[in-house]
């Protein structure tokens, strides 16, 4: 280093530069020879690990940011301990030797961790309570740090996982997509391809239920925001993941099964409706909430007996402060039925003008295919948020799918 000005120096650009080149730093920690410092040398492979691993760069991956305002929330405050209406579930088809399994979410720095355990964003498995590295699971979680993909057909288990993901790309919106191909598995995260195994469980994964948020027996949730899921009846390649991802799903997809958007999710404890199908989410009656939700809501319920609808359980399926505005029944037969409140439901020769507090709908003979119910005007809205159906007649069990509408007051 003859010359003793910058510019005078001879011009390196990147393709110029080795690992083992040295470039001059002042270690300001050992002043035995300067109160300034000393002079040392350190490489620029050793310069630049210190900067990946000493955090001084925000190092991400490209990808664009979210543009959906609403998404379920998870409280970490509770704990389903088995409690049916503390989970979000559905009960859903098994997905075979061939799926894919995607879901877009958010998860803060500032989750409480519980040491290794799973923490489900979005999976299938043979119960709603507890999916957690059990047999027939197939799921995308968090472990502390990591963010994983999990399958399990009972005989074998893998887990797929990226080290750190959530050191690396703290507080961002991310999408990760779980394709199984008989025993081919691939894991690709924001749209690129992070982690596979040519020798997964082989067997078909024989679910019972899809689960969103905990899926676990006795931990609390997890916090986070699941803003988008979707289930493929394939196993998508890397590039349709990441068309996926960067693209959004599209209900025109030849193999999509079950799609949860931003625009089906209603206000808590309701249901997130599948878009694609009628696999519909039951929103967890405390512990999970839209984030941003709109002031209507829509409903969806499959039946075949007298019965609360929902999971058959006395459970809150309206949200706070509902006005149902419609309600249809669809069914291929002619049952007479009635829908209240409670199992209590006022009796055939009951007067039809709400005289009976827990009327929402009069016993109606349901014609073949589409019927409108009248609502009566006590039946659209009281303190009661559940649904009841009641069959009577002949005809006590008839399957029927009842929708019902309406918005919540301000």
């Amino acid at each position: 280093m003859s010359n003793q000005k910058i510019t005078e120096l001879r011009q390196l650009s990147s393709v110029d530069v080795a690992a083992g080149d040295l470039l001059p730093i002042v270690d300001v920690s050992d002043m035995t020879i300067s109160p300034t410092g000393e002079t040392k040398k350190i490489t620029t492979q050793n310069l630049t690990s210190w900067m990946a691993s000493s955090g001084i760069l925000d190092l991400q991956t490209p990808y664009r940011a979210t543009q959906t305002s609403n998404g379920l929330y998870f409280d970490p405050s509770v704990a389903p301990n088995g409690n049916q209406n503390l989970y979000c579930y559905t009960p859903f088809s098994t997905l075979g030797n061939a799926f894919s399994i995607y879901t877009r979410a958010f998860v803060p720095s500032t989750r409480v961790g519980v040491g290794g355990l799973h923490r489900i964003l979005f999976g299938v498995g043979d119960t709603y309570s507890s999916v957690v590295q059990s047999g027939n699971s197939a799921y995308i979680a968090v472990v502390d740090d990591d963010l994983i993909a999990y399958v399990n057909d009972t005989y074998t288990n893998v887990t797929l996982t990226v080290s750190n993901f959530f050191l690396n790309n703290k507080d961002r919106v991310f999408g990760a997509c779980l394709t199984k191909d008989g025993a081919n598995l691939k894991f690709v995260v924001n749209g690129e391809y992070v982690a596979s195994s040519s020798s997964g469980p082989s067997n078909p994964i024989n679910n019972t239920y899809l689960v969103m948020g905990n899926g676990h027996a006795t931990a609390n949730n997890m916090e986070c925001i699941v803003y988008e899921a979707q289930v493929f009846s394939s196993a998508l390649t890397t590039t349709g993941s990441a068309q996926l991802f960067f693209g959004g799903a599209y209900n025109a997809h030849q193999t999509l099964i079950a799609s949860y958007t931003s625009d089906n999710l209603f206000a808590g404890p309701s249901q997130w409706l599948d878009s694609k199908g009628n696999k519909h989410l039951l929103i967890p009656t405390s512990g999970a909430s839209a984030t941003n939700p709109s002031k209507k809501f829509n409903l969806n319920f499959y039946c075949t007996s007298s019965g609360f609808l929902g999971n058959g359980t006395v459970r809150n399926v309206l949200p706070e402060k509902y006005i149902i505005t419609s309600c249809v029944v669809e069914t291929d037969f002619k049952p007479l039925i009635a829908v209240g409140t409670t199992s209590s439901i006022s009796p055939v020769s009951a007067s039809g003008t709400g005289s009976w507090w827990d009327n929402r709908v009069p016993f109606t003979s349901a014609s073949y295919g589409v019927n409108p119910l009248g609502i009566l005007a006590l039946g659209a809205a009281h303190n009661d948020r559940s649904l009841y159906v009641a069959y009577s007649g002949s005809l006590l069990t008839a399957p029927c799918t009842f929708s019902f509408e309406g918005f919540v007051r301000i």
